[in-house]
Formats: C-alpha cells, structure tokens, sequence
C-alpha cells in the first residue's frame, strides 16, 4: 500500500512503467468486482505495493458508473475507507483525487479528528469511523460500501470496529464489506464474518437480546490474493550464513556461534529462560512465544558489521532491523567507522578507501569497492533530518539504515537489495495487577518478517538475512502478530462498549436490530465477547477498576454510569489521567491553561533534540544541545515541570501571534529553538482539543467562552454548525489573559490530574547514614566540602580513561569536558583514591552564560529574573546539564576526543565514559499499586514489591534535577507524572510529564488521591494530635510542621467534596420533566440523554462544576516553602480514609481530619491489661512546660483586657512567643482575623474557658474540663454521648421547622463533628445561637437551589463562628 498512496514513488513507477495496468491487483479486478457484487463480505489479501488501497475504491465506483449506463442500477455510491492513520488517509485520498484527474474535495475527501474535507469517496481514519459509529449507529445504513484496510495491524480500535461492522452488517443487508490486508489471517475472519452471508431468518423463539442461536452451517468465503513481489528474494537464515557469506574470526563468529548454540540447545528440548522465569509457568504467557529470551546475543554487532561489508551493492539501500531506539545507537557505534561521513573527517593526507584499508574494517563487498553511508531511523528522530535517506544513494555509495519496525509497512525507501532482520521488535504490553504499561521486547510474528523481507525485491533481486535459525521460525515462531486487544488497557474501549450498549438497547427497542441475531449484546463484558479475538477477563475487569479509580465511572461494577469525565474521556484522544486535568481545569478556572498542557503531553517533544546518530560533528552537536537546553530552562522557570514547561512554551508562541506555516513561524522557531512541524502538529492538537470541547460543553458557561477565546487566539472560530472555521487573530489584549499567573493553581491542577502517578524521593543517598562504610555520594560530597568545590556547580565522572592522565593530565581533562559540554570547568580536581574527576563550572562570570533566544548568550543572573521565587529544588547550573544530555540518558557512551593535534588525531578510538554523577541528584522511584494487600487501611501482611527507578526525560530539566542545598536534614521530594511505561526488566519506568513537589504540596496531592487503594495512613502526632507523617503504600513520609492542621484537612475535604459532587451522575430526567441544572456552569443541555442515564449524556452538554472558591481557600493554607521536617519522638498510626458520605466514587470519600483518641485508649487498654488507666482526650499534651506557662500568662492577662482579646503582633511581642505557640491551645486561645487590620490577627479567650483554670502545670487538659481542643480528638464517652444528644436534638427541630431547605440527610458525620466542636469551644448558649442562624438562612432557600447543602451548612457554621458571615459566602455554593 506505501507504494500506491503516501510512501514514495507509485507502484507503477517502482515496476519500471507509469501506467496504473502495470500494478499486480489490475489483473484481479475483475474478478474482485464479481466477488463484491456476489457477497456481502469480501477478502482481499495483497502484499505492500500491489495498489489496493488506491485502485479498489476506484474498481467500485467506475463498476458502479457502468452498471448505471446499462441501467443495471443507479449508480449511486458512499465508500468509505478506514487507514490506521491520519497521515495515510489524507495522502491517500490526494493520491487518488490526482489519479482521477480531480480536485480534492469533488468525488474524494477525507475526515479524521480536527479535519475533514467531503466527498462520496472518503478515507477516514479508523478511530473516527468507530466513534461515528458509537454515537450514531444508524449512519451504517447510509454507505453502501465500507473499506477496512489494513485490518492486520489489530489495533483495539480496529477490533472494536470490526465487531461492529459484524453487528451492523446484519441490520442494514445492502451494505457491502470489503476487508483488506498485507498478511490477512484469511481464515479466522471468514469464519468471524460467516455469519454475515447467511440470510436472517425470523423464528416464532425466544425474542431475548443477545440469543446465542445459529446451528447453520457455515458458510466458508476464500479470500482473493493479488499482488507479487516483483524480484525473488532469497531467504538466509542463522544456520546458512557459513555457507552464503565468509564470517572470520574475533567477536562476529563468537556471537554467531554463541547465537547458534543457544537455538540448537532449545530445539532439543533443553528450554531457554524465558519471560516467565520459570516457576512452573510458561514462558508464552506475556508474549504468545513458546523461546528463549529475546536478546541481542553478544557479538551481533560485529555480525552484522561483517554481513553489511558483504551484502553491500553500489546504488543500493540495506535495512537492519533492530528493536529500539538504545539498539540503533549501540549498532551505528559500531558500524561509524564504516561511515564515509566519518571518514572525510579524518587526515586529509589520505583518501578515505586507504584509510579504511589501514583501520582493518575493509568496505569491499562483493561486487568490488563500495563507500557506505550510516543512517538511523526511529520515530524519535526528526524526519527533517534524515532527508537523506530516502533520496536514492549516489553512484558508488550504499546506504546502511538501522531501523525499528517503523521501516517495516510505514516507511519506503529507494533501491532496497537486501535486509539484515534480528527478528525482535519493541512493544508494549499491559500489567493488568500493576496498571502500567510496560516496554517489552519480543520475537516477531512470521507475518512481520515476511512484511520486512518485503523490502527488497521491489525493483531488484534482493536477501532477507534472518538472524534466527530455520527451525526456530517455523516451529516457534506464532504466525500472526497477536491483537493489540490482548496487550492493551481497554478502558477507553470499556467505555465506548458502555456506550454502544446503551445505543443498541435503543436500537433494539425501536426494533432495528433483529431478535435473531447472534451476538450477546447485554453488557459490555459480553459485547467485548463477540469480538474477533476476546481479551482476557482480567484486562476487562483492571479496565473497569481503572475507570472507577480516575472517575470515569461512579463505581467499579458492570452496572456502573459514567461520570461527566467518562463522557469527556470517550470525546476527547487522549489518556484517562489527560482527561481528568482537563477537567479539573474547567473546574478551577483555567482551562486554557490545561488545554496547552494536554496538547504539549500529547503530542511529540516540539523542542529540537540534536543527536550524534545524525550530527556526525561532535561540536556542532554541543551547540546544538546548548541551545535546546536553554530554550528548555527558559520554559521551565526553576519549577521543574514538563507540563508547565510545555504551556509556557504554548503561551509564548499565543503572545507572537500564533504564527502558522514554515514562513511565518520560522523566527519564533529559531528563537526558541523548536522544530516547525512538530509545533505545528501540538498547535493542531490544542484546535482539535478545543473544538471538541466546544461541543461538549455549555456555550453560556465561563469554560466554554474560555475555549473560544482560544481558538480565535490560535486563528479559529466554531461556526453555528459546530465546523471549524479559519479567523484573524484578536485584535484586542484579551488574549494575554487567557492563560493564568498563579503558579500555586496550576500545581493543584497538575496534583489533581496525576495523584495517583506518584513518585518519590525518600532518604537521599548523600546524606549522613552513620555506617561505618560510606556511600558513593557520601564521599563525592565530603571531597566537594574539603576541596571547596561549589555543591550547584560541580559534576564529576566516575573512573575516566586511563589514558587522559598519561601525560598533561589537566589539559586533558579540560578537553573532555569541552568535548561534551562545550566549554571549559573553572576548576578540575582529581582524586586518584575515588577515581573520581570533578568539573567545577561555577565562580568566574565567564563561565555563567548559556544560549538563550535567538542562539545568543544570555547571562544567567538575567535568566534568574524568570526563575520561580518559590522554586521547590535549588538546581545545578546548565553546564552540569549538559555533561548528563551529552551521553542521551545512557549508562555509558563514546566521545570521540583528539589528545594530539598532529596527524594523528582521527586514528584515536572513541572513549568510552560513565555517566556523570551528581551527589544530589533526585532519584526517583514510582509508587506502585498491587492488587495484593488491600483492604482498608492494610497492607501490612502485603509483601513489598521491587522498587521501581524512574527515568525522567534526560532532554528537560527534571531529567537531572539535584536540589543541591545540600543543608540538614536532609529535604525529601515528591513528585507525579503524566504517564510511566515500566521496562521489561521491571525494575525502572520511563516517566513523562514529570514534576517536581515538596512536602508542602502534600494537600494537593490529596485531593484526588484514593486513601484506600494506595492504603493511605496518617502518623499523628501522640502529643499534639498533629498528622506529622503519612504512609503511601510501603513508603513512611515525615512533614513539616503545619503541613496538614484540621483547617487544612477540613478545606481539603470540601475540594474533595466539590469533585465529588461535580462527578456524580444524575439519573436521567424524564421527558416532561424540565432538568433545573440545565442553566447553570457548563449544565447539561435539557433534552440530552445518555441511555441509563447520567450527566454529559450524548445529545447534551457535560457538566462541570466549579471549585475555584474551595482551591483558592486551600491554597491559602498551604506553604510557599517546606520547613524542615522534626520528626515527633513517637507517632500513632491510623488509616486516612473517613467516614463514606455516599455509595459513588469511593476515591473521593472524606480524608480522616483528627485523630481518633477512643480508638486509641481501647488499643492502648488491650496492651497494658486490665487495672491500667486508659489515656483519654483530657490528657493530651500539648505543649512543654515553658509553652504552658506563656500562655497562662497570656490567659491571665487577656482575663483583664476589655473582651478578653488583644492584638496578635501585642501578645507575641509582649510575651516573647510565636502564633504556633498559641494556635497549640486553642481551646483555650482563638486567633481571629482583625477585620480593622489585615495583615494582624486577634487573640480571644474561648468563651466559658475560665482562662487557664481548666489546665494543669504541665500543660495537660484536666479531666474535670468538658472543653475538647481543635484536631485534638474527642471527649470521654459520657460528655460525648451528652453533645450527641443535644445536636440530634437541634437538627430534628430545625429540620421540622416549615420551609427550612434542608434536611436530616444533609447533616453527616462530618457536619455533626463540627457542631460538637462548635458547643465545645462557644458554648451551649452559642449553639443555640448558631441554630436559630442556620433557621434564618436555611428559610431563605428552596431544596434545589443550593447545589450541596452539607457543604452550606458548614461553610455557614464556621462563618458564623468567625463572625465573618455575609452574602459572597452564601453564593459560592448555590
């Protein structure tokens, strides 16, 4: 298919002639035509080039035109044609348009996400058809014929789209299918689609839904094979190579001989270490291959290098195919000194053939003396800088390409004689107990080589080599690739499954599908059932688990509904934890600022990325990795965070003008150092975001007007029929304001978003450990402190080359590190005990400047001006950066250095260097979550899993971020990340979108966090009653004083309640029924509805509720730095997760606020036996006999102040104390805000206190006292039980009074603690008071009005207790 759409020249053009007759699939056409008019499903099965996917479509409308002229029909068609990808389907259909001789648009278009152009011909993605079809069933009946081409790739979303075309084809018998493939598994999707060419018979049976009935035979249809390869390819295998080519000695024949023992040893029942890794399982379980481990056999290298010098033709391409990218770089290390490029480097006193004779490589191939070119190819790399190598080779030259599986059907390259295929790929595969994605490498299908071995043979005779053994490929090897079904998250398929029940169960009712049909179609389990190959149960079950965890359904069950956020995730492309930023950003106000956030995680790195497989000069490759570090460090701003960086970048390029093409953006490019196309394609990401969400959501609310804002900034506009239209860019300043300032709010939308992708950096390895035998860093930083070595400035390397230090040791030294950061250190220290080299870059201005924008040296004290003032890590400089970036993230790497200036200097071998090492480097591990263990508040019979490392981008400053204070003790850091993909090795991830936290950013984290699945625990504080650490699975965290005090789990609770609320699905009104929500903030639109019902239901809006006010409340309680962390001399232990409030989202239950002191005296009478006197409440400690002193002379002398209160600055200043020191008792002390005054506060006496009467010498509460203390815990049982009394009392006789809104409902656990408070700090006659207030103001207000009545009623409890009560509060919950 490349050939004949968007890969390269024409089929016709590589057979040698221009006519479209010439093409393979020409001689079958008419026996293709009569099979689609004969049968309802037809199989095509045609290798890469033989022009199907252009000239069927083609075949069907001109059969269609003639069938109309003999008046055999009318002529009338609707093809639509499904690619796997976007780029695909847009060439293809412009490749056809030309073939006809027309304009794209007349007979041919084309509509994928974000673009469309009409046409009765119409190539679409496979994506869109599906979602077309999810959400309108009934537009199948209108396409007489439908093209799925490329069906062996088995996406999900291929599958799910086949099982629907199954479906529908049997209610709509005029629609004709067309399935088309390279390596088609002819045989299954015959049977799969036999039941499509037997007609339906209506029987007087059981008219339930979903019948399994069907006992005819069936009807088996053969599938049509077109096209051939135009040359033979001959076949080599492992055990051939000695006799087709000469392999000498050295590491070549120890690796083929090595590689051959390994096979032979398994063919004879001797089985290798597989996957599995024994324990009685087989190995074929994560992969579907019965092998031995799918590694690189040592030597392979040099293998190929031998096979490369002797497979290689003049005017010829070779293709290596290896598995990933970390495979193509240790291969082209290899193969570079056969690089011509290289050679011309080298000594001009020679010519570059005789240069090559003397190294020993030799580059005589066969067919005489051939120069070789070296190039990579992976996704990772820039197609704009490998141009290249699609042009076709000189005379004289052979190109060599190392290639991942991106060479196999994607990608065309010119002259192709031969490949070398290590037969291994890259994939990804799912950890259904872990929920995370991981990176494997497996063998490859026999389909997949024979696709590569494709390659050659099109316009020459070619080889295929394999590198595996003849035996091993026939026996062992599976014949097809296995589905992407069997591997992959299925939660956005779960959702569209629950989707496409509720719109068949509406087709079934309205009696479109007919009773008989065969296929169980009740639940999305089931229908998932009827799909080609089924996925595994535990997948559909870790999918729904999922779903219920981000909140996309309201529970984990089959029954669930799906939330506002399930409706946004099936709208929207992208990942379930991108949709819920995106929502939490509607939800706090800055949707704009989310949309650049998701567009830049989802699409590919824009910044450029230089790398040594392509720059062949060392020292441009320098420059070029300075200037995108530096556009990098300039987005960041020292906050360490991808996302923030991504829409810092995103907002500079709204405020030039969102200059769209190569002409127009060619300056902002340049000046931030950013590849066009790449930025362009993040821009057409953020269109498509925002005009998805344009429809979804209320065009009268502020999130909707946000969007369009927007658009018009990014040069677009929605239209009245929802289609997107081109406009000028706004004219007035609005657009500056779109994007938001506040850097504390776009950490809570980032926290909110990825909670539960958590990383943390726990006991640094640099600190102290008091053993007797030190750590690496532990040393590296006592030298630093002895030689005086700045701890933000200095790198060093960990056992350097010998032969630096050979002669002129220092020079030397100062070449390397110029060699790979491209300057000089200030200083080099070596130390010849360690083996360590340092590089200190910081001290002379000089050495401070870095490339900035538009390439030029900024100073880094201006760039200091950007940086963050509340920055979370005190970073190293960019020098040290760049020394990490220089190896591209690997463990060890070459540098080629020249330590002569003679002649001699090319003929130096590369030197091989270790990753820098930076004592304060933040190492990451992920958090995990297994299935094991759970329970509420358990785990502690849980076995501890492995850890995790993470890897963050080693591109961006998070990538080798070190908080080099270096002061103790020592800070610990957390963090979260848009997305892990675990390695095979299971002990790292690569994590993307990471960012930096401290541990004062913990109530942020919370406030998505689920404290039962990640078996969340607080360690309150046995003298205080302050939580002072927290457990997260197995990890033990210690925080800063005031990190969570009871004002801020209670604010922290009310964002979690206002999330709560906003993802709670309504039932669905009834169709008389007027839906009073319809009006509000982003409401769901009145008539819209969802099938089982639900908010953001298909026909209407989504709804999104607001929590700006609640955030904005806890982020003034949260700090701007962490203090150190004092650990407390002895910490109690109790689960997070409160008291439930509602049967939906379990995750978003309250967070426990105080610690439960009941709970406690019971365990604490177990241990100590009978006799023992328990500890209550009344002898909790609260400060140490000097704090309890201070404020009994504040008592006394607040006792003779007029109100008993005086100013906060008065009484610290007086008494010489702290606010920490009088907040402790505050039973006894409030400090109030002074309405006259606001940057002081009041201290007052608790009313009915008594002053310090109530409290002992020692600080203890008496037990004679009934006054309980904030987040200290509760009273005695007795006292306890009397207030219980009193406020179910109260409740009862408010809830009674006429027209008062609420309801005994309403006041929950949470609202009857915090009246028992109330009475304990005022008093009863207060309470009274508070009541008759809560009478007043629950009058005033109908039941629907008020939007959550427990969180009015607390807010109007604690305003009227801080006597702060006024109309702004009471709107913000309506």
């Amino acid at each position: 298919r490349g050939a004949a759409g968007a890969k390269g020249p024409p089929p016709a053009a590589a057979a040698g002639s221009g006519s479209l007759e010439d093409l393979p699939i020409f001689a079958h056409r008419e026996a293709i035509l009569r099979h689609i008019r004969e049968h309802r499903v037809t199989h095509i099965q045609g290798e890469t080039g033989c022009g199907k996917s252009t000239q069927v479509p083609k075949y069907i409308m001109e059969d269609a035109e003639a069938m109309r002229k003999d008046g055999r029909g009318d002529g009338v068609t609707k093809i639509v044609v499904t690619q796997p990808r976007r780029m695909a389907a847009i060439t293809l259909a412009r490749r056809v348009a030309s073939e006809l001789g027309e304009e794209i648009g007349k007979t041919v278009g084309y509509k994928i996400s974000g673009d469309s152009v009409g046409g009765k011909l119409c190539f679409v993605t496979t994506g869109f058809l599906l979602q077309v079809l999810v959400n309108q069933p009934e537009e199948f009946a209108t396409y007489t014929h439908v093209i799925l081409d490329e069906v062996h790739e088995r996406s999900v979303d291929a599958d799910l789209l086949t099982m629907l075309m199954k479906l529908l084809m049997q209610c709509s018998p005029k629609v004709r299918l067309i399935v088309m493939s390279a390596t088609l598994q002819a045989a299954l999707f015959a049977k799969y689609f036999s039941v499509v060419e037997e007609p339906i018979v209506v029987t007087p049976q059981s008219h339930r839904r979903g019948r399994k009935g069907g006992s005819s035979a069936v009807k088996e249809v053969k599938p049509i094979f077109v096209g051939v390869r135009t040359f033979p390819v001959e076949e080599i295998f492992l055990d051939d190579l000695d006799d087709q080519f000469k392999i000498t000695g050295g590491f070549a024949r120890q690796g083929l001989d090595k590689a051959l023992m390994g096979f032979w040893n398994m063919s004879g029942g001797k089985r290798g270490k597989g996957k599995g890794k024994g324990k009685g399982k087989d190995s074929s379980q994560a992969s579907g291959f019965k092998r031995l481990e799918p590694q690189i056999a040592q030597g392979f290298d040099e293998l190929c290098k031998e096979l490369v010098q002797q497979m290689a033709r003049e005017m010829c391409t070779l293709i290596v195919f290896l598995p990933g990218i970390a495979d193509i770089t240790s291969f082209y290390e290899t193969l570079a000194p056969l690089d011509t490029s290289r050679a011309d480097r080298r000594s001009s006193l020679e010519s570059w053939r005789d240069d090559y004779g003397d190294a020993g490589g030799g580059n005589a191939s066969s067919n005489g003396s051939v120069a070789l070119k070296i190039y990579p190819m992976h996704s990772l790399i820039p197609r704009e800088e490998q141009e290249e190598v699609f042009k076709p080779p000189a005379a004289g030259i052979c190109h060599v390409v190392l290639a991942s599986n991106i060479a196999e059907s994607s990608l065309t390259l010119p002259s192709v004689c031969g490949i070398i295929d290590l037969a291994m790929r890259r994939s990804i595969q799912y950890d259904a107990r872990r929920l995370m994605s991981c990176l494997v490498t497996t063998w490859c299908s026999q389909s997949s080589c024979k696709q590569r071995a494709g390659r050659a043979g099109r316009t020459m005779p070619g080889r295929a080599v394999r590198l595996v053994t003849r035996d091993f490929f026939e026996s062992q090897m599976v014949e097809f690739d296995p589905p992407e079904m069997l591997n992959a998250p299925l939660t956005k398929l779960y959702l569209q499954a629950k989707q496409l029940c509720a719109k068949l169960d509406n087709m079934w009712n309205r009696g479109l599908i007919p009773d008989e049909i065969e296929m169980d179609l009740s639940t999305p389990t089931l229908l998932l059932g009827e799909v080609v190959q089924p996925p595994a149960t535990t997948l559909v079950e870790a999918a729904i688990t999922e779903l219920a965890c981000v909140g996309c359904i309201d529970r984990p069950a089959e029954d669930a509904l799906i939330t506002p956020l399930g409706y946004l995730a099936m709208a929207l492309p992208c990942e379930l934890r991108l949709c819920r930023l995106l929502y939490w950003g509607l939800m706090l106000g800055c949707p704009c600022d989310a949309v650049a956030m998701v567009a830049g995680l989802t699409a590919a790195d824009p910044f450029s990325t230089p790398s040594l497989l392509v720059v062949k000069d060392q020292k441009e490759y320098c420059k070029k990795l300075e200037r995108s570090f530096a556009a990098r460090l300039w987005c960041d701003r020292g906050r360490h965070s991808e996302p923030l960086m991504l829409r810092d970048l995103f907002a500079e390029w709204i405020n030039a003008g969102a200059p769209r093409g190569p002409r127009a953006m060619g300056s902002f490019a340049r000046e931030w150092n950013i590849i066009p196309k790449k930025f362009e394609a993040l821009a057409s990401e953020a269109v498509d975001l925002c005009q998805r969400l344009a429809k979804l959501l209320n065009p009268r609310s502020p999130g909707a007007a946000a969007v369009s804002r927007l658009l018009q900034a990014m040069r677009f506009s929605v239209d009245r029929r929802e289609e997107l239209v081109k406009s000028a860019f706004p004219t007035d300043s609005e657009y500056r304001k779109i994007f938001s300032d506040d850097v504390g709010t776009m950490r809570a939308l980032i926290c909110g978003g990825f909670s539960d992708q958590l990383l943390v950096h726990l006991k640094p390895r640099w600190a102290p450990s008091g053993e007797k035998k030190k750590k690496k860093e532990e040393q590296i930083v006592d030298i630093m402190r002895k030689q005086g070595l700045d701890s933000r400035g200095t790198v060093c390397l960990l056992n350097p080359p010998q032969e630096l230090r050979a002669w002129n040791a220092e020079e030397n030294h100062q070449k390397l590190c110029e060699a790979m950061c491209g300057e000089r250190a200030r200083r080099v220290h070596w130390d010849e005990k360690e083996k360590l080299l340092f590089y200190d870059f910081k001290g002379e201005k000089k050495s401070k400047r870095s490339r900035g924008k538009m390439g030029a040296h900024v100073d880094e004290d201006d760039m200091d001006e950007e940086i963050d003032p509340d920055a979370v890590i005190q970073d190293v400089c960019p020098q040290a950066h760049r020394l990490h970036q220089f190896g591209a993230g690997r463990w060890k790497f070459s540098v080629e250095l020249a330590l002569d200036d003679g002649e001699d200097a090319w003929n130096q071998e590369p030197m091989e260097i270790l990753k820098p090492i930076q004592p304060f480097l933040i190492t990451w591990e992920v958090v995990q979550h297994t299935s094991s263990g759970g329970g509420k508040g358990g785990g502690k019979g849980a076995k501890k899993p492995a850890a995790v490392k993470a890897m963050p981008d080693w591109r961006n400053p998070v990538g080798f971020a070190c908080h080099a204070a270096g002061t103790l003790p020592p800070e610990e850091h957390l963090g979260v990340c848009a997305s892990v993909q675990g390695l095979e090795s299971g002990a790292s991830a690569f994590v993307a979108g990471a960012t930096v936290l401290g541990l004062n950013h913990v109530p942020l984290l919370l406030t998505t966090l689920d404290p039962q699945k990640w078996q969340v625990q607080w360690g309150f504080d046995y003298n205080t009653g302050e939580i002072r650490a927290m457990k997260i699975m197995h990890y033990e965290i210690h925080l800063p004083p005031e990190t969570l005090t009871y004002d801020v789990m209670w604010k922290l609770n009310v964002v979690r309640k206002a999330l709560l609320d906003a993802l709670t699905p309504w039932p669905e009104p009834q169709e008389e029924e007027y839906d009073r929500r319809g009006g509000g903030k982003g409401g769901k639109k009145g008539g819209g509805k969802s099938g089982k019902g639900g908010r953001g239901s298909g026909g209407g809006y989504i709804w999104v509720g607001d929590a700006q006010k609640e955030m904005a409340d806890l982020l003034a309680e949260v700090w701007p730095t962490p203090e150190p962390v004092q650990r407390p001399k002895r910490l109690i232990w109790q689960s997070a997760a409160g008291e439930h409030i509602s049967e939906e989202h379990e995750w978003l239950q309250p967070l426990t606020e105080e610690m439960d002191w009941d709970a406690i005296e019971a365990m604490q009478s177990h241990s100590q036996g009978q006799g023992k006197q328990s500890r209550s409440s009344g002898s909790k400690q609260l400060g140490n006999d000097k704090e309890s002193q201070i404020v009994k002379q504040v008592a006394d002398y607040l006792r003779g102040q007029k109100s008993n209160q005086d100013s906060l600055s008065s009484i610290c200043g007086r008494f010489r104390t702290s606010p920490k020191v009088l907040k402790k008792f505050d039973t006894m002390l409030e400090v109030l805000p002074n309405r006259s005054n606001s940057n002081d506060s009041i201290v007052k006496l608790v009313n009915g206190s008594g002053g310090y009467s109530g409290w002992d010498a020692s600080g203890k509460k008496s037990t004679s006292s009934g006054k309980g203390s904030k987040g200290g815990g509760k009273s005695s049982a007795g006292r306890g039980a009397g207030q219980t009394a009193g406020a179910d009392r109260r409740i009862d006789e408010l809830c009674r009074i006429p027209g008062v809104g609420c309801q005994i409902v309403d006041f929950d656990l949470r609202v009857r603690r915090q009246i028992q408070a109330f009475e304990r700090r005022r008093g009863k006659a207060s309470a009274d008071a508070a009541f008759e207030m809560l009478a007043e103001w629950c009058s005033k207000k109908d039941r629907d009005s008020v939007r959550s009545w427990t969180a009015y009623l607390m807010v109007l409890l604690k305003n009227w207790e801080q006597n702060t009560f006024g109309e702004d509060d009471d709107k913000s919950y309506q």
